[in-house]
């Protein structure tokens, strides 16, 4: 069994054994206490969450337009009751099938690098479907010891990472979890 099917089969055992009821509440609270963001913030909003997990922070919202990538859209699709008001693509986030300068927001959360294959193309599509502008709004909790992690990266080579790309315009370090807030601007590439 290669590493990514393992990594899959953890994931989704992983979401077998959650309440998902809880898991809203921890994401109500990493929004709005940890970022600091109401829900009425996203209201005006494109907004893209790049693994969205069955339950997402984009189900926590309203915004005007919401898309979710999950590369395990099928497998939680036939277990969970994913919300109606995400348009979802069922694909791995170095390829994100969106056009170019679309979306205002992108939120990621507990993905980049542990989830992804390739953390400078995930960030090169991120920035790609960005209007020039927009927020990127990254997190990362402390679980280093998760054999099915493909990639951890320090909180310091993390920023550095998303500073080659965007403007960072806020960090936060508290409740043993990292966030980064970074801005597309037009010289950022």
């Amino acid at each position: 069994m290669s590493i990514w099917d393992q990594q899959q089969t953890a994931e989704l055992g992983y979401w077998k054994s959650q309440n998902l009821k809880a898991i809203r509440r921890q994401l109500s609270f990493t929004l709005r206490y940890f970022f600091r963001l109401p829900f009425s913030y996203f209201e005006p909003y494109t907004v893209l969450e790049v693994g969205t997990g069955p339950v997402g922070f984009v189900s926590l919202f309203k915004a005007k337009t919401k898309y979710g990538v999950e590369p395990l859209l099928k497998e939680f699709d036939k277990i969970f009751e994913l919300p109606k008001d995400v348009k979802f693509f069922g694909c791995k986030a170095e390829h994100i099938p969106i056009k170019d300068d679309v979306v205002d927001i992108v939120l990621c959360f507990n993905v980049i690098p542990t989830h992804v294959d390739n953390t400078d193309k995930c960030l090169k599509e991120i920035y790609r479907v960005m209007k020039s502008g927009g927020l990127f709004i990254f997190g990362m909790k402390d679980d280093k010891e998760d054999q099915f992690h493909r990639h951890v990266l320090s909180r310091i080579a993390m920023q550095e990472k998303i500073a080659s790309y965007f403007t960072i315009i806020r960090t936060i370090d508290k409740y043993r979890m990292f966030g980064v807030f970074g801005k597309k601007e037009a010289n950022n590439l």
